[in-house]
């Protein structure tokens, strides 16, 4: 269970860095997912998926509002939303948390940059 309850955190909280959900929601959201059936699990996750991404995370307020380095959470989240939406656009269902591990699988680096900000909250 701890396992689980650790994947979900996961997944909403890189939504809340994206900015898709308030970090207020982020409890809510965990609460959901883990409630729910498999099934309703891989459609709540495919719903937060397609939430619209807030583009001006990440950008410095003021002055020309010159972009700053992304972490490697949002990076990795933006990703496994775009790789969900093409498994989507081809009659798939992709869980997010599959697609999570294929991308940290695909690309050690960033699988890297993930943990050491894990490491470092």
């Amino acid at each position: 269970m701890a396992q689980l309850e650790h994947d979900r955190v996961h997944i909403v909280a890189a939504s809340v860095t994206a900015g898709q959900i308030k970090s207020d929601d982020k409890a809510g959201w965990v609460d959901v997912l883990l409630a729910s059936s498999k099934d309703q699990q891989v459609k709540i996750q495919s719903l937060l998926a397609s939430l619209p991404v807030n583009e001006h995370l990440g950008e410095e307020l003021g002055g020309e509002g010159a972009a700053v380095s992304t972490d490697a959470t949002q990076e990795l989240h933006r990703k496994v939303v775009a790789s969900i939406k093409e498994a989507d656009a081809k009659g798939k269902v992709l869980a997010y948390s599959q697609a999570r591990k294929d991308i940290l699988t695909a690309e050690p680096e960033l699988a890297q940059r993930v943990k050491e900000e894990e490491e470092d909250q």
